[in-house]
């Protein structure tokens, strides 16, 4: 084998060559840059991806969440015949829990359910249904040991069932109020709860509730002259 003679390489051509080596290594180092920025860009579309993901399966948590609350009025509906009745006259704030411990919640009307639809009824401005949802939670608290949370429950239910004319509730939480009045010592307000809930009975003609409200008032001494007799 023989070498050739000369194997020194033009000035020019040396140039060239370093040229063409630069250009070949700036090509490569920016497709690199490329590739990392590319699989970079990638990584942050999966995550962003699975953060998508999990907000739309959290929406739909949240819907299911909201659609499982029983309807408002269905809610109401479940205590609507519920009511504490009282038939002997209490002598001291010590009967106050025994007098008030025996009303008949309906057990689908359970607290949790009761307070998202007041939450429900609130946010879509339905004011109107809070009063008969404020009266079954108070009976849930009768029911459950809690007279104090129950009684700021009846006023709230007065005060709303006032401004929408909603009489059978209306009454209901005043026969309460009257139960409470009269427990704590106060018979001349809780004759006064008892007449308004009888008028309301009277007016929306609901006899039997009437004449419960009557008897009450007449065991515990309310004035005569209070009695109706239009039925």
């Amino acid at each position: 084998m023989t070498w050739p003679a000369d194997l020194s390489v033009a000035p020019e051509r040396a140039l060239v060559l370093i040229a063409v080596f630069i250009a070949a290594l700036m090509i490569t180092i920016m497709a690199l840059g490329l590739s990392r920025r590319a699989a970079r860009y990638g990584r942050e579309m999966e995550r962003a991806r699975l953060a998508e993901e999990k907000r739309s399966a959290a929406d739909a948590e949240r819907m299911d969440d909201r659609n499982a609350v029983p309807n408002v009025e269905t809610v109401a509906g479940d205590v609507a015949a519920a009511d504490v009745h009282v038939d002997a006259t209490p002598t001291s704030s010590e009967s106050r829990n025994v007098m008030l411990g025996v009303a008949a919640i309906a057990p689908e009307a359970d607290r949790p359910s009761l307070l998202k639809a007041i939450d429900i009824a609130t946010a879509m401005g339905a004011n109107e249904r809070l009063p008969e949802l404020n009266l079954s939670l108070a009976e849930w608290h009768l029911a459950n040991g809690s007279p104090e949370k129950a009684e700021e429950l009846l006023r709230a239910c007065v005060r709303g069932a006032t401004e929408f004319g909603l009489k059978e509730p209306h009454a209901r939480a005043r026969v309460i109020l009257g139960d409470f009045a009269q427990a704590n010592g106060d018979p001349s307000t809780a004759c006064e709860h008892w007449q308004i809930a009888r008028i309301l009975f009277h007016e929306i003609g609901d006899k039997p509730a009437y004449d419960d409200v009557d008897i009450r008032m007449q065991r515990n001494g309310c004035p005569s002259d209070w009695v109706l007799t239009d039925f």
